[in-house]
């Protein structure tokens, strides 16, 4: 191990004090979210994974079409993004921006919350 790394590990170890996590389990936890083996994930990707979980899920055709719209749309603006670059603050911001009624702006969070 290189004193890099040692100083990298060190540093991480501080992070994690007082959680009782390890640094073993904090990189296997992270590693795939992170730096998947598939490479980056679009939001469009995640998008189209969870819409086809959800088309599996015998829901009511009106339910998933209402969240398979409400996805398109928020795709429309992020879908080319990188899922780990889009932030919380992102998302209620586009929400706002939407001038939509209360009711719909929680109906977009809800679906679009699946993503985090």
């Amino acid at each position: 191990m290189s004193d890099e790394q040692r100083i990298d590990a060190v540093r991480a170890l501080e992070v994690l004090r007082g959680t009782e996590l390890t640094l073993e389990e904090v990189a296997r936890y992270a590693r795939p979210r992170l730096r998947p083996d598939n490479g980056q994930c679009s939001v469009q990707d995640i998008a189209d994974r969870i819409i086809a979980v959800k088309g599996r899920m015998n829901l009511r055709p009106r339910t998933l079409s209402d969240f398979r719209n409400r996805l398109s749309r928020f795709c429309k603006t992020f879908g080319g993004t990188n899922i780990m670059e889009v932030e919380h603050t992102d998302v209620i911001e586009w929400i706002q921006s939407l001038g939509l009624s209360h009711r719909s702006k929680h109906n977009y969070l809800m679906a679009v919350n699946g993503f985090f």
